[in-house]
């Protein structure tokens, strides 16, 4: 499974902060409850997923369809025949399951996408009478209340999802922004806060709470957050938008040119990237990949359902009828190192680092499947090349100086790589590879002091004692 970067923030795939000029709030709300209501189904079968792989039944281990894969992909190019055909997916599945509200989410879900809002708000409710315990859908309602500006109703929707899922992603911001709306600013404030706590990605919460701030007039938190907002999400135009305006109120001038010009920047580069994307628009791509998700989202289902050659079957179809596709390939990916083929998971990161052709991460994924199917070449390569797209990527020089170092070659290379990783992230597990490395080589006196460095910083950790132990009783020999 393509992993977290370690040594930073990264997640596959990425997507920068929304972004809106002129600090108002009526400009973040729209996109923001899009993001909300459009991802909160899938966030919903994830998190089941995550539950399921707790328990220690295993997946059925059935031969997946071709047949189904050759016959799903039989459809005419129409938006009508894409749109149909994402709702007889999902209704497949409620005939499949009648007892289970997952199936009922994805169904709301597509009938939403298909802007059928009377009709997924009817099929959430029938699924919450099943299971009333699916936040997905309280968020999703909630995301459609906010829109109609019915924003009591909305926050009753988000508090739901939070009883039912008390970490749920983005309902406390989907809550502030209803309590902002309502000029109940204090509030929100606190909201905002909470969602700090949990969020994995903060930027938002941050950029929201310098706007709470600046309505309370207090410059000093409004910029305190905006700074940090940038800080995570430099590339987050709005946010130095509220900075300038903040800083302007602070009297500081100079400071607040400097960002209310790289506001202008970023923003330029938006309105750029937006006109390009809408003369690239292609209407029949992106209703096919409106359905590959549709696929993908089903394939989840079943994955949580335990059912892998079933999840198998969706995800290829997922992944057939959108070559950028990125998730779907993931959890082809995942399947497929469960199952053993390793060489069949590296495939399906290659896939995906074709249709992201800079994005270092699926190299580092291929690399890493390679390396434990004993593929030492196609390993190093893959690490290489993700070295060569961000040659200051920590990750890509600890990757390739462990390649090295457990094939037991270019140990000269090796140590050159762990001494630059150590450079870029000086953790403990960093200077514990190059303790080792340098060990290998001979080097005593550099050995210790590394893998002195990693117990140092990791004090607990019993492999980095064991490590420095080892080293320090060859060297006093």
């Amino acid at each position: 499974m393509m992993r977290e970067n370690r040594n930073n923030k990264e997640s596959f795939p990425d997507k920068p902060p929304d972004s809106q000029g002129g600090g108002r709030l009526t400009r973040i709300v729209r996109p923001l409850v899009l993001v909300l209501s459009l991802g909160c189904i899938a966030a919903a079968v994830f998190l089941y997923i995550r539950r399921a792989d707790k328990g220690s039944e295993p997946l059925a281990d059935k031969k997946a369809d071709d047949k189904f894969v050759e016959r799903e992909l039989q459809i005419e190019e129409s938006a009508k025949a894409y749109n149909g055909r994402a709702v007889e997916v999902a209704k497949r599945l409620v005939k499949e399951f009648p007892a289970r509200a997952e199936p009922m989410l994805l169904l709301g879900q597509v009938n939403y996408e298909q802007q059928n809002y009377n009709e997924a708000v009817r099929v959430w409710q029938q699924g919450l009478k099943i299971d009333s315990s699916q936040p997905a859908a309280y968020q999703a309602m909630g995301s459609m209340a906010l829109e109609e500006g019915d924003y009591e109703t909305a926050i009753a929707h988000w508090r739901k999802a939070l009883e039912v899922e008390p970490e749920w992603p983005g309902a406390r911001l989907a809550i502030g922004l209803a309590l902002m709306h309502s000029q109940r600013i204090q509030e929100a404030v606190t909201e905002f806060q909470g969602e700090l706590k949990t969020s994995p990605d903060p930027a938002q919460a941050h950029f929201l709470l310098g706007q709470a701030y600046l309505q309370l007039e207090d410059f000093e938190k409004a910029r305190e957050h905006y700074e940090a907002a940038v800080q995570e999400a430099p590339r987050f135009s709005s946010a130095y938008y509220g900075l300038s305006r903040v800083l302007t109120r602070l009297g500081q001038t100079d400071a607040a040119k400097e960002a209310l010009t790289k506001f202008q920047e970023l923003k330029a580069g938006e309105q750029k990237a937006k006109r390009e994307g809408e003369e690239a628009y292609d209407d029949m791509i992106a209703q096919r990949g409106a359905l590959s998700r549709t696929y993908d989202r089903a394939g989840m289902i079943f994955w949580q359902y335990r059912n892998a050659a079933r999840a198998t079957d969706h995800f290829r179809v997922a992944a057939r009828l959108d070559p950028k596709n990125a998730l779907s390939r993931l959890h082809l990916a995942n399947l497929y190192e469960r199952q053993g083929d390793l060489e069949g998971a590296a495939r399906m990161y290659e896939e995906i680092a074709l249709a992201y052709p800079q994005d270092v991460r699926p190299y580092l994924s291929i690399g890493s499947m390679y390396a434990r199917a004993a593929r030492i070449v196609q390993a190093e390569k893959a690490f290489q090349r993700a070295n060569q797209i961000d040659p200051q990527h920590p990750v890509a020089y600890y990757e390739l100086a462990r390649l090295y170092m457990l094939a037991g070659t270019k140990l000269d290379v090796a140590e050159a790589l762990a001494e630059k990783l150590v450079e870029l992230a000086p953790i403990a597990g960093n200077y514990d590879l190059l303790g080792w490395i340098y060990h290998l080589n001979g080097k005593s006196a550099q050995a210790e002091a590394a893998a002195s460095k990693a117990v140092e910083l990791q004090p607990d950790n019993q492999i980095y004692r064991n490590h420095y132990e080892t080293i320090r009783a060859k060297h006093e020999q």
